[in-house]
């Protein structure tokens, strides 16, 4: 049976799927499988769940080591622990807007453009006088 917790703490520490994979016997699915379980639900993309899981551990491992010096009245680590802070809120999408952190992370479907014969068309129909429908597409960027 696979150690997780040493293979979480291996991939924390920055060693690759396949390296750990090599080093415990098994394949790189089955360490995939370990990393999404413990990803949980962070996020809805596994690829940034797992990237998500590892920076957070990262940042909670650093301030554990710094934080009690703060405390303490360490400057030094003081301001790590408020660079981390930082850090932290960067990830979780706490610095932007209402919304819009959960808007660029969640949002997986490209947004759909007109293409070009679209455009013509509906610039067609504005010569024509004719009203423009709903369709998203902007003539004006013909102009």
């Amino acid at each position: 049976m696979l150690d997780e917790d040493a293979i979480l703490k291996a991939r924390i520490g920055g060693k690759s799927v396949r390296r750990i994979a090599r080093e415990n016997g098994c394949s790189e699915g089955a360490i995939d499988a370990i990393l999404d379980r413990h990803a949980g639900s962070i996020m809805s993309d596994k690829y940034l769940r797992r990237a998500m899981l590892l920076e957070l551990q990262r940042l909670d491992d650093y301030v554990e080591t710094f934080h009690q010096k703060a405390i303490e009245g360490d400057p030094v680590c003081g301001a790590l622990c408020v660079k981390i802070s930082e850090r932290r809120a960067t990830l979780l999408g706490l610095n932007a807007p209402l919304g819009h952190a959960v808007r660029i992370i969640h949002d997986t479907q490209p947004q759909e453009q007109p293409n070009s014969t679209d455009r013509v068309l509906a610039l067609l129909d504005r010569i024509a006088g004719k009203p423009p429908d709903d369709d998203p597409g902007d003539p004006e960027a013909l102009h």
